[in-house]
């Protein structure tokens, strides 16, 4: 009679995370103010009905949607692919 080890599948560990897929990168959001500070891009966010409140390079920051010129910021990232729309709208 063989040992019962021989028959037995391999060892395999507990993972305790899921290995993901590599993440796609987003296309960048253009963001364009009122007062004509420089554009500025943004790739990781969340918007609110009065916020926006930006996630890159390790920090966060809040942009108020009323410092934006909305109706360019939207035609500018329309025209590029990206979509950009105000909650509830």
């Amino acid at each position: 009679m063989a040992p019962a080890n021989l028959y037995r599948p391999e060892y395999q560990p507990y993972l305790s995370q899921p290995v993901s897929a590599p993440v796609n990168p987003q296309p960048a959001t253009t963001l364009i103010f009122k007062d004509g500070k420089p554009n500025e891009e943004v790739h990781n966010y969340v918007l609110t009905s009065t916020t926006l409140y930006g996630f890159d390079n390790g920090r966060r920051r809040e942009i108020p949607l009323s410092e934006l010129n909305l109706p360019a910021t939207i035609a500018a990232n329309r025209s590029a692919g990206v979509d950009f729309a105000l909650p509830g709208s």
